[in-house]
């Protein structure tokens, strides 16, 4: 799971879901939000199961799957972030050049560097307390946390209200 094949699994759940993000309405882009967390989650449940049992084929198979839904969050993330960080509303008002979905990429691009640092960090200090299993479980805990945080944003986004224009909708 880690290594090659985990990073491939997250790349092409990157490519492919970034083939459809763009077209996603809000109200599905929260949607897969909440999805993606919560099947990272069980995957990560899978690669607990796989250890106890001494199953390596259910515990890779669950690294990958962790793997894919992190691409999937990822991407659906920086496409939700993007339009809620839009350009003002009026194609006149948005600055030459500048597309706003490039500079919130670009913030992400860092906040998910800082993200693995201190996941990492994490790990380190969680694996002293609970062990492998239990820092796998705290991980799984808090996607799930997240994926209920993002299940109860504000009605204005679940309800798929229209957000300014982006980059794509405005005549450079």
């Amino acid at each position: 799971g880690e290594g090659p094949s985990g990073s491939a699994a997250l790349g092409l759940a990157l490519l492919g879901t970034g083939l459809i993000a763009d077209k996603l309405a809000m109200q599905s882009l929260a949607t897969g939000l909440a999805v993606a967390l919560s099947g990272g989650a069980l995957s990560l449940r899978s690669v607990v199961l796989g250890r106890r049992l001494l199953l390596p084929a259910l515990a890779s198979a669950g690294l990958l799957a962790s793997h894919a839904a992190c691409g999937v969050f990822l991407c659906l993330g920086a496409a939700a972030a993007a339009r809620l960080a839009m350009a003002p509303a009026s194609p006149e008002a948005m600055p030459r050049g500048l597309c706003h979905e490039a500079v919130v990429s670009a913030v992400l691009g860092g906040a998910m560097l800082v993200g693995d640092g201190l996941g990492m960090s994490a790990q380190l200090a969680l694996h002293r307390s609970f062990g492998h299993e239990g820092t796998i479980s705290v991980f799984a805990a808090s996607l799930l946390v997240l994926a209920a945080a993002t299940l109860a944003l504000p009605a204005w986004l679940r309800s798929g209200a229209r957000v300014r224009k982006t980059c794509h909708d405005v005549s450079v």
